[in-house]
């Protein structure tokens, strides 16, 4: 059979003339997920995927399956791409987390969801339609899936889409899904049911072994879900001299072994929820390990092991004002911040915090596009919608002026190093600053 995979993209991020892409490439690799489901795909099928941040899609050409996986706020054009192909005759088939968390939409829009990792179901879902149509389930569900070791013994995602034109230089990899913690406004916890899967370490060194870039962004949710494995798969992985990007939650610093291995493995970049600059709004939100009085020592741990932070932040949580936005300016350009991920609260579908805001009747949006961490879709209980969507840009603006990247970069250079204040620390501010100034959606 004939297959496409497709990842979308929003109207601002999508390529609309070969070759144009847009924004910085920095942020832009394949999506694992895609990559995944093609290597799990029987060697007997043609695939072809392709990603609407690099490539064009031709609604014209026939496929037998379509498959497409998307976030919230891409379901709409999720549902547009799936109307298009069916006029062609293909099977059209959603996954991914907005699939997952709301099935009963997606079911109307395909032929076919699959609600959970998709590793086990897909294969399922070609055999199927290879024994007939008709044969073909409306929802194919790992239903919770709660089997640790379920990721041992899979294929290794498929590699041909890596390097493509407007794609970052290296990898995306895979190794500990899920997470530990238990946020209220988090989907990752709502996909995996708050269960940790890893697959055994060999496996990791395995394919790492036929990887050749020396960059490898792993794309796990929190390596700190499981410290003593953290341990052991970059111990093993020390040897292949690569340069790792990451992410982990805050309390990763009090564990100053695991920092040491990380620093020899080659780690230089760590993306850390921090949130919030109020207690109030951690609490709130039971993001407990979270202590505003910490932050800055958890930069300066991964500073002093070499490694680049880059603090994903979320505004307009109930206790945030106008007061907050300068607030956490001064707080970070104090504690010399590497990168700021900069977004509007946003509650996703299948969440405990979205629950909340429904009951209160405070999501003011249900256009699924609205839902992409930069638009405001809640009524905020301290500041204007206004307030907020003026005071994220403005953050935007201050934090990635040349003046406070400089500022920033001169007082970590020597923690950093060359190559991690010029191809990390730098890159990364300006990519970001370029993006914010085209208004771009990826990344929030």
């Amino acid at each position: 059979m004939k297959i496409l995979l497709v990842n979308p993209a929003t109207k601002k991020d999508r390529l609309e003339k070969p070759g144009e892409y847009k924004g910085s490439s920095m942020f832009r690799y394949p999506k694992l997920g895609t990559l995944a489901v093609a290597g799990v795909t029987p060697a007997r099928h043609e695939i072809e995927i392709l990603d609407e941040t690099v490539d064009i899609l031709d609604f014209t050409k026939r496929y037998d399956v379509v498959g497409i996986s998307a976030v919230t706020a891409l379901a709409k054009r999720a549902y547009e791409i799936a109307a298009e192909f069916k006029k062609t005759g293909a099977l059209t088939v959603i996954g991914g987390c907005h699939a997952t968390l709301m099935p009963g939409e997606a079911s109307g829009y395909v032929d076919s969801v699959v609600v959970g990792q998709a590793e086990s179901l897909w294969p399922k879902l070609l055999s199927d339609l290879e024994a007939g149509r008709e044969r073909v389930l409306k929802i194919y569900s790992d239903n919770g899936a709660g089997d640790p070791a379920m990721l041992a013994g899979k294929p290794f995602p498929a590699r041909f889409k890596e390097g493509h034109p407007g794609y970052a230089a290296g990898h995306v990899l895979s190794a500990i899904r899920g997470c530990s913690k238990k946020c209220d406004f988090c989907s990752i916890h709502s996909f995996f049911g708050g269960r940790v899967y890893k697959r055994p370490v060999d496996e990791v060194c395995g394919e790492l072994s036929g990887l050749g870039s020396f960059i490898i962004n792993l794309v796990d949710d929190n390596i700190f879900s499981d410290p003593a494995y953290a341990k052991e798969l970059f111990r093993a992985v020390k040897k292949f001299n690569k340069h790792w990007l990451f992410q982990a939650s805050v309390d990763a610093v009090r564990d100053r072994r695991l920092m040491r291995i990380l620093a020899e493995a080659g780690a230089k970049g760590v993306f850390v929820g921090f949130e919030t600059v109020s207690a109030k709004n951690l609490l709130d939100v039971n993001k407990k390990h979270n202590r505003v009085d910490e932050f800055r020592r958890v930069i300066d741990v991964f500073h002093d092991f070499g490694i680049v932070v880059e603090a994903g932040m979320m505004f307009g949580f109930d206790d945030d004002d106008p007061s907050v936005f300068e607030a956490t300016y001064d707080f970070f350009y104090r504690a010399n911040l590497d990168l700021m991920q900069i977004a509007t609260v946003t509650p996703m579908p299948g969440t405990a915090f979205y629950e909340r805001m429904h009951k209160q009747g405070r999501i003011i949006s249900s256009d699924w596009d609205d839902f992409d961490c930069k638009k405001v879709v809640i009524e905020p209980l301290k500041m204007t919608s206004g307030q907020l969507r003026d005071g994220t840009d403005w953050l935007r603006k201050n934090f990635y002026s040349l003046s406070s990247i400089l500022k920033r970069g001169a007082c970590n250079f020597f923690k950093l190093g060359v190559v991690g204040t010029l191809g990390y620390f730098l890159r990364g501010n300006l990519g970001f600053r370029k993006n914010h100034s085209l208004g771009l959606d990826y990344p929030p």
